[in-house]
């Protein structure tokens, strides 16, 4: 997906939040400016194993804030 269609659908998305307050969008690639090291992904667009731990683990702790 092109990064300008990518940042629409984002913003379109976010409104969602708005509407539904148990919906939350979780953006890990940030347009390219994220934290995941490339010993992380199985290639540019898949994580691997790693990643899936650093993934997991911000997920887990997201969830843990929800009611």
């Amino acid at each position: 997906m092109r990064r300008s269609v990518a940042d629409s659908l984002m913003g379109t998305i976010q409104t969602l939040e708005n509407m539904y307050p148990n919906f939350y969008l979780m953006d890990e690639n940030k347009m390219g400016y994220h934290d995941y090291t490339d010993d992380m992904g199985y290639d540019d667009h898949h994580l691997n194993a790693l990643g899936v731990v650093q993934l997991a683990n911000r997920l887990d702790s997201l969830l843990q804030t929800l009611e």
